[in-house]
């Protein structure tokens, strides 16, 4: 996990910041403030106090311009892309079996139980003979919240359950990607379904962050 020594208040922190928020990675923040021990320690990884300051593993990064340019290099592209109907998170270098059970015990602490699973790394390969990338869809449903929509609308059934890609891009990094219930839902076009499709997005978001 990445580190970011920074000041709410700087702009180049915040620019940061924002980065990474777009780009839905995880990280650490340590926030510097003078005669803290959070100060010493980024002077003492990047022979400066004057953040922000990256720290990514053994690479140390100073000036915002340089940070930027290093996420970038190293983060900012991957040919999953970054679907508006989705929640995204690039996980980086991992296991791809260690993600999928991680990701599956993310979402049972949300209470989401697992009802399906594709491989379609596999099915690829048996029905039609073509190697493919790791990827696998999870559906996950929340059994409270779906008897609820299910009272509302009987053919919400079609909509389920909620879909969760883990994949691996062409730089080797793991994707996991959930459908965003608000996009989902809209095309039922019940305001009265609203409020459960931000409880679940609410409840996947916790899940990703988790990860």
């Amino acid at each position: 996990m990445v580190v970011l020594y920074q000041r709410e208040v700087c702009p180049g922190s915040t620019e940061v910041r924002n980065w990474l928020g777009r780009h839905n990675m995880t990280y650490e923040v340590r926030s510097v403030a003078k005669l803290t021990s959070q100060r010493k320690e980024a002077i003492s990884a990047a022979g400066t106090g004057v953040v922000p300051i990256l720290q990514d593993g053994e690479h140390i990064i100073c000036e915002t311009a340089n940070i930027i340019s290093y996420l970038e290099e190293n983060y900012g592209s991957s040919d999953y892309g970054d679907p508006g109907y989705g929640l995204t998170l690039n996980l980086g270098a991992k296991v791809f079996d260690s993600v999928r059970q991680d990701v599956i015990d993310a979402f049972k602490e949300q209470g989401f139980g697992l009802q399906t699973e594709m491989n379609l790394t596999e099915t690829f390969k048996q029905k039609l003979d073509v190697e493919f990338q790791a990827y696998a869809i999870l559906g996950f449903c929340h059994p409270q919240v779906a008897h609820q929509a299910l009272q509302h609308e009987p053919g919400i059934g079609l909509l389920l359950p909620c879909n969760v890609v883990i994949t691996q891009d062409s730089n080797k990094d793991i994707i996991v990607s959930a459908i965003d219930p608000m996009k989902l839902f809209s095309v039922i076009g019940r305001d009265d379904i609203k409020p459960m499709a931000k409880q679940i997005k609410d409840q996947i978001g916790a899940a990703l962050d988790s990860l």
